[in-house]
C-alpha cells in the first residue's frame, strides 16, 4: 500500500487535499504531518512514496532557508514531491523548487479539478513504476536475501555515472558489513547465519529511500546506492540503518563479542570523494575499515578529494 505524506501546516488546506486523495487514490495510506519542525526533527521516521508539501512556514520565519531545509529533507525519501503552495505563484519560485527536488507544483488556491488531475497522474506513474520494478527484480535478485544481486548493482552504478554529466547531482554509496559475522556463523551454524543476513537485508531494504538500490555485495557485505544524495544526507541514512540493526532483536545476539549484533558503515559521494566508480567503492571500503578499527558499530564518511 503506497504511503503519502501530507506536510501542510494549514489545517483547512490539509483536510481538503486529504479529501481529494480519498477520492482519487483510496488505496493510499495518508499520513498528515501538521508541523514542519516535527518533520525536520526526524525526517526519516517513516518511508514515503509521495510527498504533498506546502513548504511555506506558518510563522514569520524567513521562508527561503526554511523551504530549502524542508525540500532537502523530503528528498531523502527519493520519491516524487508535489509542492502545493502560494509560494508556487512566482515563476522564479517554481524554478527554485525544481532545483531543490520538487517533481511538480500547483499554486494555492487552485481548482479541485487541477489538483485531482495532478494526483491521478502521480497515481498512474506510481503503479507503472511498481510494475517495472517487479519485472526487473525477478532477474536481478539475490536468492537468500531478496536484495539486488551484484549484476544489478553494477548496472545501476554504471547508469548513475552515465546520467551524472547531465544532471550534475551527486550520488552516494554506502557499504555495510555485519560485525563479527564469522564468530556468529561458527558459533550458531550457517543456517542461523543465513537468518542474520536475511534479517539485516530486510532492514536495509525497508529503510532506504524509494529509488535507491540496496544490494548484497558478497558474504556479509551490503551496498546501498543513493542517487541524488549528498554526503550529509548519506551519513544521515547510514546512521539510521546502523541504529536499526543495533535495535533489531536477533537470536543469540547477546553472545556476540560486542554483546549485540551490529554493523559498520562506510560512505562516499561521487564526484566529491571520487571521480570513478572504482575509487568511490574503494573510498567507502576504506571508511568501513576505519570503522572496524575504531571499534565497529559506527558510520564513517570519506574525505573529499579537494
Amino acid at each position: 500500500m503506497p504511503k503519502i505524506a501530507l506536510l501542510m501546516e494549514d489545517a483547512a488546506d490539509r483536510q481538503r487535499v486529504k479529501g481529494l486523495l480519498a477520492q482519487v487514490w483510496d488505496k493510499a495510506q495518508v499520513h498528515e504531518l501538521a508541523s514542519h519542525s516535527e518533520f525536520l526533527t526526524d525526517p526519516l521516521n517513516q518511508r514515503f512514496d509521495l510527498f504533498v508539501i506546502d513548504p511555506l512556514p506558518a510563522s514569520d520565519t524567513d521562508p527561503e532557508p526554511h523551504i530549502r531545509q524542508i525540500l532537502d529533507n523530503a528528498t531523502l525519501h527519493g520519491c516524487p514531491i508535489l509542492a502545493l503552495s502560494a509560494y508556487c505563484e512566482s515563476e522564479q519560485n517554481r524554478r527554485e523548487l525544481l532545483k531543490l527536488g520538487a517533481s511538480d507544483f500547483l499554486p494555492l488556491p487552485c481548482p479541485d479539478f487541477d489538483l485531482e488531475h495532478q494526483l491521478s497522474q502521480l497515481k498512474l506513474s506510481f503503479y507503472r513504476q511498481r510494475e517495472l520494478e517487479k519485472v526487473e527484480e525477478a532477474a536481478d535478485t539475490d536468492r537468500l536475501t531478496g536484495m539486488a544481486n551484484r549484476r544489478k548493482l553494477d548496472e545501476f552504478m554504471e547508469a548513475l555515472v552515465t546520467l551524472y554529466p547531465e544532471e550534475r547531482k551527486p550520488f552516494s554509496l554506502i557499504i555495510a558489513d555485519v560485525d563479527n559475522f564469522k564468530h556468529y556463523n561458527d558459533t550458531h551454524g550457517h543456517q542461523m547465519g543465513d537468518v542474520v543476513l536475511a534479517t539485516v537485508a530486510s532492514i536495509f531494504k525497508a529503510r532506504v529511500r524509494r529509488g535507491d538500490l540496496a544490494a548484497r555485495f558478497g558474504g556479509e557485505e551490503f551496498v546501498m546506492m543513493l542517487p541524488k544524495c549528498n554526503k550529509d544526507n548519506a551519513l544521515k541514512i547510514a546512521e539510521k540503518l546502523r541504529k536499526a540493526v543495533e535495535d533489531e532483536d536477533i537470536p543469540y545476539q547477546e553472545q556476540q563479542p560486542l554483546g549485540n549484533l551490529t554493523a559498520t558503515f562506510g560512505a562516499a559521494t561521487y564526484p566529491d570523494d571520487a571521480d570513478t566508480l572504482e575509487l568511490l567503492l574503494k573510498k567507502a571500503d576504506e571508511c568501513l575499515y576505519v570503522g572496524k578499527e575504531q571499534g565497529r558499530n559506527c558510520v564513517i564518511g570519506a574525505t573529499p578529494m579537494h
